[in-house]
Formats: structure tokens, sequence, C-alpha cells
């Protein structure tokens, strides 16, 4: 009975690891999750504009702000891209840290405020991490930016 049990939760990681593999790196065809009556940034990439929900990048501007000791309007973004990250350490693992082996889906904003580039990632409205070692490192430590 056990390994029928262990067979069935392999099957359910596997069909959550093909769906996750299914969609596009955006969770939608738009190139941003849906955001409703928000008033969102619109940064420019390579490709296509993407747009950042004001609930994921207010928070986000208001902290680079804060440490840069600089005003709001003072802070850019660099870079965003939308991102599924394959678990709760949004791409940015902290040593000695246990995360939720889960898929969340989230975004990458880098900012800059007084010359310096800080890189965060987002799992939702209102929270977020600093990663506080590369600016695009997946895999690097990380330190806490708000609750996340």
């Amino acid at each position: 009975m056990r390994e029928r049990a262990r067979v069935g939760h392999v099957a359910i990681v596997l069909a959550g690891a093909w769906l996750a593999g299914c969609s596009s790196p955006s969770g939608g065809g738009s190139g941003a999750p849906p955001s409703a009556g928000s008033t969102a940034a619109a940064i420019p990439s390579a490709s296509t504009a993407v747009t950042v929900p004001a609930d994921v990048l207010d928070p986000i501007v208001a902290d680079a702000a804060t440490r840069a000791s600089v005003d709001k309007t003072a802070v850019t973004v660099v870079r965003a891209s939308a991102q599924t990250w394959p678990n709760g350490a949004l791409g940015c693992p902290s040593p000695g840290v246990m995360y939720t082996q889960a898929v969340v889906t989230g975004w990458q904003v880098v900012v800059e405020a007084g010359g310096t580039q800080y890189d965060y990632r987002s799992g939702g409205a209102g929270r977020f991490k600093l990663c506080t070692s590369g600016a695009s490192g997946g895999g690097s430590p990380g330190g806490s930016g708000a609750p996340g």
C-alpha cells in the first residue's frame, strides 16, 4: 500500500512538472500575469513590453528608495520579467533555509536607486525578496526585503 501511495505522489509531481513546462514563462500569452485595475508599469524588454502590476512594483520601489536614501521617483526599473520559480526560494536561496517545494509564479525586478542595482524577486502582491548577490543570479544567496 505504501508503494502505491508513493507511485501516486510521483505521478502527481510529474504531472505538475509537465503542466508547468506547457505554460509560457509569464503564465499567460500577454507577457504578464493578469492584473485587475492596478496602475501597473510597462517595462520595455528586448521582445515586448512587460507590465508589472503596481501591487508588485510599488513595494519594491519603496524598499529600494529606502535602502538608497532617495525619493521613490529616483528609482528606475532596469529590467523586469515574469518568472516561474521552481520553489519558494524564488531563484535566490539562502544557505540553511528550507523552502516550499512547489512552483511559484512571480516576478524578477531589477531596479536602480542611488547608483546601485537591486535584484528583487516576488512571489505575489506585496511580497518580495531582495537577492543580495548577483543581479541575475538564480541560486545566489539572498536576504529578505519584506515578508515573502
